[in-house]
């Protein structure tokens, strides 16, 4: 519910305002369970009903995610790198979940069997709600060639620029690398 009212302060920028707003996300999704915990109960929720609370639980709303993909083409390497730390907490709690359900062994064959439909089912679902891949293309491409933050600077008040933590390239090229590679396991 109250992720829902950060929409504009979610809208990326360079501001303390915005770096708060994505400080405080990020924190939301490192103090979720590792592991989702409905999935790890004998008595679940039907398939269809544990991927629809699996998926409101592991992402933040639609509108979020939207502005996290708007972030990873920013210009701003604070804003890319935030968006794209917040993206790999995002994925970092999915592949769990997902990791989970694929190396449970069960004796009985109908929890295996149900805990791989919804694995495949939450894989699906997921796939389409997080940014798309080519976002992930175009903060690698803005990251790799330095975009330039002067093409932003029309708005932005120089004190405040100044009051922001430096980005270092080498770091977020990682976190970028990071996400990538949890994409190309979520296929």
């Amino acid at each position: 519910q109250y992720m829902v009212t950060l929409q504009n302060p979610a809208t990326p920028r360079p501001s303390p305002a915005w770096l708060a707003c994505i400080l405080m996300l990020t924190q939301i999704f490192e103090t979720q369970p590792k592991v989702f915990k409905p999935v790890t109960q004998p008595e679940r929720p039907v398939t269809d009903k544990l991927v629809t609370m699996a998926t409101s639980c592991l992402l933040p709303p639609k509108e979020i995610i939207n502005h996290v993909a708007n972030g990873l083409k920013s210009n701003w390497p604070i804003v890319r790198d935030q968006c794209i730390q917040l993206l790999s907490m995002i994925l970092k709690n999915i592949l769990t979940t997902l990791q989970y359900c694929d190396q449970h062994n069960s004796n009985d064959a109908a929890t295996a069997s149900s805990l791989q439909s919804f694995a495949s089912g939450f894989r699906d679902t997921v796939s389409k709600m997080l940014p798309p891949y080519k976002a992930l293309i175009q903060c690698w491409t803005n990251t790799v060639k330095g975009a330039s933050e002067d093409q932003e600077t029309t708005h932005v008040d120089p004190d405040m620029l100044a009051s922001l933590p430096e980005v270092e390239l080498g770091s977020q090229l990682d976190h970028i690398l990071h996400v990538l590679c949890g994409y190309q396991t979520l296929q």
